[in-house]
């Protein structure tokens, strides 16, 4: 076996491989050996049939299969040997025969030849001392903060059943039955719900909060809650039962008289001592002037990282776009081609400069995390993927006892994407870290609205 490396540029080389039939012509026999012992064909006892024979049935697909391996094998050896730091994987070369002849009674040698994209060198510029990059300082309103404190109110409150007038907010139980005209209707259907005031259309709105428990409103069932289909209207207002194959559903009626029967009011929770020590924790907050710098402060570490990020995100804009990287284009466009078959030319056109952008920032962060030490370990990955299972269940109120963690993380670790995406992602994170900690901050100071316009718009933009 002989391997060549022709540098046709500076971003471009061909590597030439030559396999002679001694190379691969073993493991040819010894696969038609192993075969003949398993095969079972007509006129032949299990085991029997001769080399000949599989030979010919089954001789061109093992041939084949064993020019691939040793190829495949002496291929990824030789780019580890040379240590060649390449772009996506290695492609067949234009003047590489595509139809080769596999004869398995006169074994040749083969020559293949494949193209690479090698990675540029390249000298990042915009992270050092000197450089200044700026952050927003979120202004946390006042309007925010009593919002914050009377959603905590609410949340800690506890519920009443009033026996006066209904107010917006409150949840009422009706009691109903369909109506004949201005009658109720002789054997007609009845049902029992409970509805949001908020939630009723406006017409229905005012009607009810002129009204108190005990009193009676005519209404249109199918009118009755804003933007609600026939679906909901049977299956919550109506409670109309599941039919059975071949039944037919009730024949209802829309118009319906209902009775409040109760109301149910969130009463909220008083700015007290006793709910200071239930939101904040116990002995934290003794004051009103404390309980807000608390909401604050916690509001205002939310948005701050999110300031973070978008700064990091310019900070990344502003690499890819001033710092010069060479990729070998004609290559990388080939490369997609022959690996998203799926993609058209015109679709890969599109997505390109995107695409290069991408590499870009990628050979950027990878020359970071070298000057910056940076490491990944595989002990770091497995805590990161375990933090992001056990945060996925706990969503849905899912305890993971440690059989049923390592069975999932056995799964994901066969995932190659899902561990290199990991990879990346604790990279990405180490490095801005480090590039926060070099540079430079210069403080922005934002109301929160325009701050939520901004993080609007640039997601706007991300999903364009």
């Amino acid at each position: 076996m002989n391997i060549e490396q022709h540098s046709v540029d500076n971003l471009n080389a061909t590597i030439t491989i030559n396999i002679t039939k001694d190379d691969y012509q073993s493991q040819f026999k010894s696969e038609l050996t192993k075969t003949a012992a398993k095969a079972q064909m007509k006129g032949f006892r299990k085991g029997k049939t001769p080399l000949s024979v599989v030979k010919k049935m089954y001789g061109k697909g093992i041939l084949s299969d064993a020019v691939n391996n040793t190829l495949q094998t002496a291929l990824s050896d030789y780019l580890k040997s040379e240590e060649l730091d390449i772009l996506g994987q290695p492609i067949p070369s234009d003047d590489q025969d595509g139809d080769l002849d596999f004869d398995v009674n006169n074994l040749i040698d083969y020559e293949f030849k494949f193209d690479i994209g090698i990675s540029p060198k390249v000298e990042v510029v915009g992270v050092s001392a000197k450089d200044t990059y700026n952050i927003d300082k979120i202004k946390i309103d006042d309007k925010t903060i009593d919002e914050e404190l009377e959603n905590a109110q609410k949340r800690l409150g506890e519920q009443s059943h009033p026996d006066g007038a209904v107010l917006a907010g409150d949840i009422i139980k009706i009691q109903a039955e369909e109506l004949d005209g201005k009658k109720a209707k002789e054997n007609g259907w009845a049902t029992e719900f409970s509805v949001l005031v908020d939630s009723l259309t406006d017409k229905y709105n005012k009607k009810v909060l002129k009204l108190s428990k005990d009193d009676s409103f005519s209404f249109d069932v199918n009118d009755l809650e804003k933007s609600k289909g026939e679906d909901y209207v049977k299956k919550y207002l109506l409670n109309v039962p599941k039919t059975e194959e071949g039944q037919e559903e009730p024949v209802i009626g829309n118009k319906f008289e209902g009775k409040i029967v109760d109301i149910a009011r969130l009463v909220k929770a008083e700015l007290n001592q006793e709910f200071y020590d239930k939101y904040f924790g116990e002995g934290l907050v003794s004051s009103d002037k404390e309980a807000r710098e608390k909401v604050e402060e916690s509001i205002g570490g939310h948005y701050q990282n999110q300031a973070l990020q978008l700064m990091y995100r310019d900070i990344m804009d502003k690499l890819v776009a001033d710092t010069k990287v060479e990729l070998p284009e004609t290559f990388l466009k080939k490369w997609l081609q022959l690996t998203n078959e799926k993609l058209s030319a015109e679709e890969i056109d599109k997505d390109f400069p995107g695409f290069l952008d991408n590499m870009k920032w990628t050979l950027i962060k990878s020359e970071l995390a070298k000057k910056f030490e940076i490491e990944v370990s595989p002990e770091d990955i497995r805590e990161a993927m375990t933090a992001k299972i056990r945060n996925y269940f706990g969503q849905y109120g899912q305890q993971m006892d440690d059989t049923m963690l390592n069975e999932v993380m056995g799964k994901m670790f066969q995932n190659q994407e899902e561990v290199n995406k990991t990879y990346e992602e604790l990279q990405a994170g180490r490095v801005f870290k480090k590039i926060g900690e070099t540079i430079k901050q210069k403080d922005v100071k934002i109301s929160l609205e325009d701050f939520n316009a901004k993080v609007k718009a640039v997601n706007e933009k991300q999903q364009a």
